[in-house]
């Protein structure tokens, strides 16, 4: 019987330890998302502020001119030439 007691003292040891790692880690990351939430807030704000690609990314694109090609017959929509 003693062995059995051993046991149920050891898990339930375990069982505290656990118990009481969940509880710190939950306060460790409570405080941490208190203290950076700013910190996250401006970047976000800062990425979400810009809104569609800037005038160096348009710069860096390929541009195409579309001709239609008009052979004396009526123009017809997706027929024509790409061009640089």
């Amino acid at each position: 019987m003693s062995g059995i007691c051993r046991l149920v003292v050891v898990f339930l040891a375990f069982d505290v330890f656990f118990a009481i790692f969940c509880v710190v880690l939950a306060c460790l990351i409570g405080i941490a998302l208190c203290c950076y939430l700013p910190c996250i807030v401006a970047i976000l704000y800062a990425v979400a502020g810009q809104e569609g690609a800037s005038e160096a990314d348009l710069r860096i694109l390929l541009k195409y001119k579309y001709q239609i090609i008009n052979n004396g017959e009526k123009a017809r929509v997706g027929v024509g030439k790409m061009g640089f």
